[in-house]
């Protein structure tokens, strides 16, 4: 195929506080944006919940390096699980291959036949725990940290564990992100919920949390010096911003971080078998692996990927201990979605 088709890019849908993962649309909604079944056969379709800059340019990186046509639907991971679980009851699958922060209900679909066998040569390179071995390979990771404005904190004076967040001294010095508005934030409160208790989380309530709707606006709040210290956010808003200098420090707690995750296959009916095994490779290659840590401070499994520099305060993945991270905790917290987007509200709305 030529590649003289337009790149089809699908803007992310509004988001609903019901929605775990980075938002949602209804399933007629969705089906109006998906490409027709003839398209999707010519095409190698790609279901992505990743950020819109990070999707359009790994579709941009395949169609140049394989001169076949691609495109993307970019929309929550409920979107994403409803629209093909619609698709597999009609006996018409429209996507190739797909990318998904859910890796129980991945693991799950792959015992149930939903999931094309395929051993990439790519997932070698990548550890077990964070793959359903034979059928789908960790695309990116997504921890959430704290992180501090380094120009009004000392290294000793800020936070080493969790627990240290209740200090009284921190009343009115905090921000963090939306867990109402992010997924990653939501799973962050879970698995806080899960390890320290509720009673952490009504603690930490009433220490007059700036509460931001995204990690992007919790990292300007901190460089503006509004707040001092961020007691949570997606780490990689905090990484793009040192990498331009800005006087940020990220904060990883010895006991841990929640770490997301999503995992990319194709599924059983794939719409472009040939096609979705080429993009899968490229995907988790080296090169793209690269690119997306480079420039969207995405973190990679992959493990001939340096991590980023200790200078930030990151530490590499390999050395950090996921909280309440595995693919059950993760099921759990999806069926649980609804009752802890309420009780988040609740607490710091």
């Amino acid at each position: 195929m030529g590649g003289k088709r337009s790149l089809h890019i699908v803007a992310t849908p509004a988001i609903s506080r019901r929605m775990f993962l980075h938002g949602a649309a209804t399933g007629a909604a969705a089906a109006a944006l998906l490409p027709s079944a003839a398209a999707a056969q010519e095409s190698v379709v790609f279901y992505t919940a990743a950020a819109v800059g990070s999707a359009d340019d790994l579709v941009k990186m395949f169609r140049q390096k394989s001169g076949m046509n691609a495109e993307y639907f970019r929309g929550g991971s409920f979107t994403i699980v409803q629209k093909f679980e619609q698709e597999v009851k009609a006996g018409q699958i429209r996507c190739a291959v797909m990318s998904l922060a859910l890796p129980n209900l991945v693991g799950q679909w792959a015992e149930k036949g939903l999931i094309m066998r395929y051993e990439s040569p790519e997932y070698a390179s990548y550890p077990k725990a964070y793959s359903v071995p034979g059928f789908a390979g960790p695309i990116s990771a997504e921890p959430m940290a704290m992180a501090y404005n380094t120009k009004l904190l000392k290294e000793d004076e800020i936070p080493k564990r969790w627990e240290d967040l209740l200090d009284p001294k921190w009343k009115g010095r905090m921000t963090m992100s939306d867990a109402a508005s992010s997924g990653g934030a939501l799973h962050w409160y879970a698995a806080m919920r899960k390890t320290y208790g509720k009673s952490f989380l009504e603690k930490l309530s009433k220490q007059n949390v700036l509460i931001r709707t995204g990690g992007g606006d919790v990292v300007n709040t901190l460089i503006a010096g509004e707040r001092p210290l961020a007691a949570m956010l997606p780490q990689y808003h905090a990484l793009g911003q040192i990498a331009k200098g800005a006087p940020l420090k990220i904060i990883t707690p010895d006991e841990g971080l929640p770490i997301n995750y999503s995992q990319i296959f194709i599924p059983a009916q794939s719409s472009n078998p040939e096609g979705a095994k080429k993009f899968v490779d490229m995907a988790l290659g080296r090169e793209a692996q690269q690119f997306l840590q480079d420039k969207y401070f995405q973190v990679s499994l992959r493990s001939d990927i340096a991590p980023f520099s200790r200078e930030s305060g990151a530490r590499p993945i390999t050395e950090v201990t996921p909280i309440a991270s595995s693919p059950e905790d993760m099921d759990r917290f999806f069926g649980e979605q609804d009752m802890l987007t309420d009780e988040w509200r609740t607490l710091f709305k």
